[in-house]
């Protein structure tokens, strides 16, 4: 994905996402090492950016992106190259990251 590489913690390495967010990788002897069950999810604002992005650098997806009508987003999905499901969406509802407890 071409993220830019900030800090390597050894175990962790942490990639510039946006300039307030951050993804990080571990590899800890004491977490799960099977890719089954795993999904990350990127939200952005851009799916069909980056679905242009990726397919252009080869990036083979599983699914188009394509509306959810059950989860209320536009998503794509792809398998990273060392098999992670990795998922780009964006939420129908511009909000949903806002807190609604008072």
């Amino acid at each position: 994905m071409e993220l830019e590489f900030v800090v390597d913690q050894g175990a962790c390495h942490i990639y510039r996402l946006t300039e307030l967010s951050y993804l990080g990788v571990c590899c800890l002897p004491d977490r799960p090492r099977s890719q089954v069950g795993v999904m990350i999810t990127i939200v952005s604002n851009d799916v069909d950016g980056w679905h242009r992005f990726l397919t252009s650098k080869g990036v083979e997806y599983i699914k188009e992106p394509s509306h959810s009508e059950k989860f209320s987003v536009y998503s794509s999905l792809f398998v990273s190259p060392h098999g992670y499901r990795i998922e780009i969406q964006n939420f129908d509802d511009a909000n949903w990251h806002k807190d609604t407890i008072s």
